[in-house]
């Protein structure tokens, strides 16, 4: 049976849809590896946690102390849900009101101009229309990211101004056409990440869980 679930992305993360296929989160539970620790997929010890913080028991090499169990949120297979900033908006064409998303570009207006988004943590599940089916689930130090990762975390990019490789999106300033200014993907991620988490929140290098998945069509049975 599908396990659906909710999943919050700001709306350049929805934009990028068409090519992310990552997601870090912050590990909630703090960890301290010790000497002979180490982080475990225990798939099939479920009544412990999807993940675990192990080491060898001593004097018995087949078996494991388990120290420290860690919930992932999401699990391999899970089908997600993506809650973004969103409106409800009045369709006099067809004389219905309809859902209305911020990261299409539109512009929401009535007779007294201007009106706020709704945050995507109220979005509501009958609004949903992106999905996306977990396929692979990790822990790591956020540091760790590779270029492929980064690519993978939806980062903008465009052919550089020599035409010879890639430019990489500036997360920090302000955007604007000019705004690729980075040749590796790591440090277009790195910015992305502190415009979410806080200056310095790179530097603080926390563990991560990292989810890979890939879009799917709104399932049948959602409801």
């Amino acid at each position: 049976m599908e396990t659906f679930k909710p999943i919050l992305f700001s709306t350049p993360m929805v934009q990028a849809l068409g090519t992310k296929n990552q997601t870090r989160r912050i590990v909630k539970e703090p960890i301290f590896l010790k000497e002979g620790e180490f982080i475990d997929n225990c798939e099939g010890w479920k009544k412990q946690g999807d993940f675990a913080i192990k080491e060898k028991a001593p004097g018995y090499p087949d078996r494991w102390i388990i120290h420290q169990v860690l919930k992932n949120k999401y699990s391999k297979g899970d089908i997600l849900w993506v809650r973004e900033t969103w409106q409800t908006d009045y369709n006099e064409c067809e004389e219905k009101w309809e859902y209305i998303y911020k990261s299409d570009g539109r512009l929401w207006i009535d007779d007294d101009g201007p009106l706020k988004w709704k945050p995507s943590i109220f979005m509501p599940k009958e609004a949903a229309r992106n999905f996306l089916q977990v396929i692979k689930v990790r822990i790591e130090r956020l540091n760790k990211i590779t270029k492929e990762d980064a690519i993978g975390e939806g980062i903008l990019s465009r052919i550089n101004g020599s035409g010879t490789g890639m430019a990489y999106f500036d997360y920090s300033s302000k955007p604007s056409a000019n705004s690729f200014n980075f040749s590796c993907p790591i440090e277009s991620f790195k910015t992305l990440w502190e415009s979410i988490h806080g200056v310095g929140s790179w530097k603080n290098n926390p563990w991560v869980w990292v989810y890979d998945f890939y879009k799917i069509n709104k399932p049948t049975n959602f409801f």
